[in-house]
């Protein structure tokens, strides 16, 4: 069974995770913009592609989008739309493919030794979009929904009611307790596409623990989790 944690703030800079429950995933925005004329993913987002993390592997054939081109009408449209990166740089799609290109859904990235940390390019940013985590043994962590992120976070969702059509991309870091590491990430999308990027070296988990240290912003905490059995409680 899953619960829905409530929101409690937003981050336009890294968050650090003495706002973290140690047994709570949260979300934090870093940055986000328009997917139309006027995108800066490629400043924002400019280290972000179609590798796959250091020490990981995916359940199939890895969803690569190779530019160019880097859209396909009806199958994927690049997080780094309407920039110069838009026909360079690779990315992901799941649920959404064309020849060689992108991936059927669902599609699970596995790293080969648990992760606290794991930083997503999000675009576009759809409600059919899906992403869960879970441990080492499969059982479930937590998830989020495209729906749920643009709802959570008011710098999106004002963008999406402001301006029908106009699609919105995030870089967003997902964060988990050092009780609660995630070792598979699982994407879904039941339409075409679920398309992301993702930085070629992962956060190791001590990172959490320097962070925690450190102190600093908020985050939303909004993460759909396990809910814990009587007997753990």
């Amino acid at each position: 069974m899953f619960r829905t944690l409530r929101a409690v703030g937003i981050a336009t800079a890294m968050f650090a995770a003495s706002a973290v429950a140690a047994s709570a995933g949260t979300v934090g925005l870093l940055d986000y913009s328009v997917q139309g004329i006027g995108n800066t993913a490629d400043v924002y987002g400019a280290g972000y592609n179609g590798s796959t993390p250091v020490g990981a592997s995916w359940s199939g054939a890895a969803p690569v989008v190779t530019p160019p081109p880097g859209n396909s009408g009806g199958n994927y449209q690049s997080p780094f739309n309407n920039t110069g990166l838009v026909n360079t740089q690779s990315y992901f799609s799941v649920g959404g493919s064309s020849g060689t290109n992108g991936g059927p859904s669902p599609l699970t990235l596995m790293f080969s030794t648990p992760q606290s940390t794991l930083k997503l390019l999000w675009g576009s940013i759809d409600d059919y979009n899906k992403i869960e985590f879970f441990d080492a043994a499969n059982n479930p962590l937590g998830s989020a929904t495209g729906a749920g992120v643009v709802s959570g976070f008011a710098a999106l969702s004002s963008i999406a009611s402001g301006a029908p059509g106009f699609e919105v991309v995030g870089l967003f870091q997902f964060n988990f307790g050092p009780n609660e590491l995630f070792s598979n990430v699982k994407f879904t999308s039941t339409r075409a596409a679920f398309e992301f990027a993702l930085a070629a070296v992962p956060v190791p988990a001590a990172a959490w623990l320097m962070l925690s240290a450190i102190g600093g912003l908020g985050g939303l905490s909004f993460l759909s989790r396990r809910k814990k059995s009587a007997a753990a409680a």
